[in-house]
């Protein structure tokens, strides 16, 4: 904190505690409803996936061995799992990125540790961050790449639908935080600043 803080006129600052309690229990909440959602194209988009893939198989010549064909489905099926994960977090990351710029806010990029669970994040090293700047972004990519994701879904079939389906799981789920955060702020008084 510098001198300036707080600003003349505002309380003196107490800590921002959060609960993994609640991330966790809204994760909870967030999976049965992402699943059903999601489910029946990431289904379909790995079994086509896994049908490229025999038939790329098979046109060298490895159609007959069942093991090999088992372990390079479920390799094609983790690697386009990973791959639409690392494209998400990038999405996701770097609208929270944008909109801290955009405030002003001096973001930077770095790894938090989450129960247990390295946390790719974006924080706003600002004082006098206010309540609309902070709820904006943490709820923006939640929001835009869900209904992106969502109506990528919708409009396309296959691979590509179940690529949209693990974009939106992937990065509705671990939006918790994000969510949770936000939840929070809100319930602050009017005119609260924050500080990283």
């Amino acid at each position: 904190m510098t001198e300036r803080w707080p600003p003349e006129g505002y309380s003196t600052p107490t800590e921002y505690v959060s609960s993994d309690r609640w991330i966790v229990a809204i994760a909870v909440a967030l999976v049965l409803p992402v699943i059903l959602f999601t489910h029946t194209k990431i289904s379909m988009g790995a079994v086509n996936l896994i049908g490229w893939n025999e038939k790329a198989l098979t046109n060298i010549g490895i159609h007959s061995r069942p093991l090999l064909l088992l372990f390079a489905a479920f390799l094609a099926s983790v690697c386009w799992i990973l791959v639409s994960a690392v494209v998400i977090i990038t999405l996701h990351e770097s609208i929270h990125y944008t909109l801290a710029t955009i405030f002003n806010n001096n973001p930077r990029f770095e790894f938090n540790w989450r129960l247990n669970v390295p946390n790719p994040s974006v924080v706003a090293y600002d004082q006098g961050i206010n309540r609309r700047e902070n709820v904006a972004m943490l709820i923006a990519p939640f929001s835009i790449l869900s209904l992106l994701c969502g109506i990528g879904m919708t409009v396309t079939s296959g691979v590509v639908s179940g690529t949209f389906a693990v974009m939106f799981a992937v990065n509705a789920v671990p939006s918790c935080g994000d969510l949770y955060h936000a939840g929070r702020i809100l319930k602050m008084p009017p005119g609260t600043l924050f500080a990283n």
